[in-house]
């Protein structure tokens, strides 16, 4: 009996539901399609008192950079370490010198160096160079 109602209560048994057929037909009703209200252009903004001004649109002229910096003739010859500071030795149009680094020299800024490598900054364009 009471293994019975145990099972009863966990497996109750479904109600069976009526379903009916009902057919609806809508019917879409015609509006008109007419402004209900229209906007005028000028009015006043109720919270600056003050009409609204025009948006102009500018066009950007773009510069296009075709022009192409002429780097002069550098050479990496190796570098110079005395002091703990490390110095490199570059030929610039056939003058070498020894440059550190962020230090100009006709006009060529030596940025940044490697053993193998070095980076130049000549009017604002970057070239890397290789040892010979």
């Amino acid at each position: 009996m009471i293994g019975y109602q145990i099972y009863t209560r966990m497996h109750p048994p479904t109600p069976k539901v009526k379903t009916e057929n009902i057919q609806t037909h809508f019917q879409e009703q015609k509006t008109d399609k007419h402004a209900f209200y229209t906007v005028n252009q000028a009015y006043r903004d109720p919270f600056l008192g003050k009409f609204p001004t025009k948006k102009t649109i500018r066009k950007k002229t773009i510069v296009s950079k075709n022009t192409t910096t002429v780097f002069p003739d550098i050479q990496y010859n190796g570098s110079v370490e005395g002091n703990k500071e490390k110095s490199y030795i570059l030929t610039i149009n056939g003058k070498q010198d020894i440059v550190k680094i962020k230090q100009v020299l006709q006009g060529v800024q030596l940025i940044k160096a490697t053993e193998n490598e070095i980076s130049v900054k000549f009017k604002n364009e970057l070239k890397k160079i290789k040892k010979q």
